[in-house]
């Protein structure tokens, strides 16, 4: 199935984030082969091979499943909403290169990275278990052996050319795990009790993901901060991992200190973050106003190459 992406999109660029990738991956894989993800369908799970048409013009993917039997109708339908928000299909690049073209910050990084789109995980479960396990450990490969290990015994695995890869666990079976069994793999009992919460939250209808994704950035905020285990800078990831650009940078202010992703924001602009008031921000949300999350996507972006700059420096 072919599943067409709003451009300019060159997926490659993503290949760069190391982040953004399962332990098993190889990006440069990726870069020959196709992009290998595991779905959770609501009858299977399937192994879903993307191939991108190497066109940051006009870019599209086209979806393979090798070796499984073709998706029905309403597969197909779930395929292209969990393969989309992946990729960020719907992400407007062009309309907010328009918008930022002549802003001092945003302007001269957009035309730096001309088709960046991040990536992300098919499903918001996915995306807030995984952010909950790797909270405050700064060791790369231990997260990601975390995450694997999670993976590994409550998820799925596939065999495709020469590399397994699992599946995130779906929430009606970690909804029914001792939250004990997860400190085998390193993970606090406090931190297995957020995992198998909130997967349970999800498998009893009282949190509803689809709803999530629809909601606008303070409905979102609200909604998921609420969850046991989901803290303000989480909140913050999840927000802008939807398949939407627009959000908001929530203000977190404890004892005059910003504590929000305003810190690193409103510096770029001269505002000192402490002192700022929402009508500081404001005045500079409107430069890329309903663009948020391509505001954030694209200044990290622009660290981390800056980062790796001054490795190989």
């Amino acid at each position: 199935m072919r599943i067409e992406s709003k451009g300019p999109h060159d997926f490659y660029l993503s290949l760069d984030v190391s982040e953004y990738f399962e332990a098993e991956y190889d990006p440069e894989e990726i870069f020959k082969g196709g992009y290998a993800r595991p779905l959770n369908l609501a009858d299977r799970t399937v192994l879903a091979v993307i191939h991108y048409n190497d066109n940051p013009v006009d870019p599209a993917f086209e979806v393979e499943l090798p070796d499984q039997s073709p998706p029905t109708d309403a597969e197909e339908a779930e395929i292209r909403r969990q393969v989309g928000r992946i990729v960020g299909s719907e992400l407007d690049v062009e309309a907010f290169y328009e918008q930022v073209q002549d802003d001092p910050v945003m302007g001269p990084i957009v035309e730096e990275h001309y088709g960046f789109k991040r990536l992300s995980r098919g499903q918001f479960f996915e995306d807030a278990m995984r952010h909950i396990i790797r909270t405050r450990i700064s060791h790369e490969p231990t997260k990601q052996r975390m995450v694997q290990d999670v993976r590994k015994t409550w998820g799925v695995a596939f065999e495709w050319r020469g590399r397994t890869y699992y599946s995130y666990p779906r929430p009606e079976v970690l909804r029914s795990v001792d939250p004990s069994d997860l400190r085998e793999f390193g993970i606090s009992r406090r931190k297995g009790e957020y995992v198998t919460g909130l997967a349970d939250l999800i498998a009893s209808g009282e949190l509803d993901p689809l709803a999530l994704e629809a909601m606008d950035a303070h409905a979102f905020w609200e909604a998921v901060t609420s969850v046991r285990g989901i803290g303000p800078s989480t909140a913050q990831n999840l927000m802008f991992r939807r398949n939407r650009h627009d959000g908001d940078f929530m203000s977190r202010k404890t004892k005059g200190q910003e504590k929000g992703w305003r810190r690193w924001i409103l510096p770029n602009y001269g505002v000192d973050p402490h002192e700022a008031t929402d009508e500081d921000y404001e005045r500079i949300r409107d430069r890329w106003r309903g663009f948020e999350a391509l505001v954030s996507q694209y200044m990290f972006y622009d660290w981390l190459m800056s980062e790796l700059e001054g490795e190989e420096g």
